[in-house]
């Protein structure tokens, strides 16, 4: 259970983590003085379309079934269990190793992508940084919540899970 837990929480954290740091942008950029009418109108579709695509589509999904399936096979598969995937268990649980080679690549690739979106996003000036933090926020707390959701429906029926798991054939 420490495994699985280890591995749903070091996939969550950084999540909260940017919920927590990118919030007060967002709510500095609804507060901008010269807020127009298209910056809210943009808020407003950007905000729809990150709970759609990122929260239902993306972790709803796939993502977050996955993560929670891959958390508790490897608490519970002896035969899965090595020092390092159990230290790296959150790696483990999103598919960066030891997964099919397709879902290894999307991981890597969508981890890059991120990564390369976070630094264009930080260049922008208020408040467009904000109005996109915002977005961001609710489909990364969408997020997390139905890694929760999935983690807990994993636990009770692990069994149940299984289509998610993705290992290599």
């Amino acid at each position: 259970m420490f495994i699985a837990l280890w591995a749903l929480l070091g996939v969550i954290a950084p999540l909260a983590s940017a919920i927590f740091r990118l919030t007060p942008r967002a709510v500095e950029a609804l507060q901008w003085p010269e807020l127009a009418t298209l910056h809210v109108a943009f808020a407003i579709c950007w905000t729809a379309w990150m709970i759609w695509a990122e929260g239902y589509r993306g972790f709803q999904g796939s993502f977050a079934p996955r993560v929670a399936a891959r958390s508790w096979y490897l608490a519970r598969d002896t035969s899965e269990r090595t020092l390092t995937s159990v230290i790296l268990a959150p790696a483990y649980a999103i598919g960066l190793f030891n997964a099919r080679k397709r879902t290894m690549i999307t991981a890597w690739v969508v981890l890059l992508m991120i990564i390369l979106l976070v630094l264009a996003v930080s260049a922008l000036d208020q408040p467009w940084r904000g109005l996109i933090d915002l977005g961001v926020v609710t489909g990364l707390a969408y997020g997390a919540g139905s890694i929760l959701w999935f983690g807990v429906r994993a636990a009770r029926d692990p069994d149940g899970m299984s289509q998610w798991l993705a290992l290599p054939d």
